[in-house]
């Protein structure tokens, strides 16, 4: 899908503040794993210009403890994953590294061959990006204004 600047460095910001970036699996088997990037909220309009942006789909979540209004989610997975981050990624700014980690996943499996069985080294590899996208992801969450970069009051 063909999109403006002005509509990316909206997404990349939005994206910035409410998106994840995690590598999912249906079991704890590392070589099983796929790229996902996702933005919740309250009010789904948002979450529109996403799916009209970069495609995926929108799914509502109903509220549970302490939380007075269903929560939507708009997710994307695999290859769009990996793309929708490439058009995000000059824009982004809190979610650049994990985005281009995500990117650098995606890469992986593009290199590989179909029903061909993963190596240690390519689990390892894998892992490790997981890892660091998991650290990232809570980092994110914990920084405090001493992590601020140079100039950033």
């Amino acid at each position: 899908m063909a999109s403006s600047v002005e509509q990316l460095t909206w997404a990349a910001g939005f994206f910035d503040g409410e998106g994840t970036v995690y590598i999912y699996s249906h079991s704890s088997s590392h070589r099983y794993r796929y790229l996902a990037i996702s933005v919740s909220q309250r009010d789904p309009r948002p979450l529109l210009v996403f799916r009209e942006l970069f495609g995926g789909s929108i799914h509502r979540h109903e509220h549970t403890r302490g939380v007075e209004a269903d929560i939507w989610k708009w997710e994307v997975r695999n290859r769009l994953a990996g793309a929708a981050l490439v058009q995000l990624l000059p824009y982004l700014l809190l979610k650049r590294e994990q985005a281009e980690l995500a990117i650098a996943y995606q890469d992986l499996l593009k290199q590989r061959e179909r029903n061909v069985g993963l190596s240690d080294s390519e689990v390892d590899v894998r892992r490790a990006i997981e890892d660091k996208i998991k650290f990232l992801n809570r980092k994110g969450r914990e920084a405090s204004v001493t992590e601020l970069p140079c100039g950033v009051n």
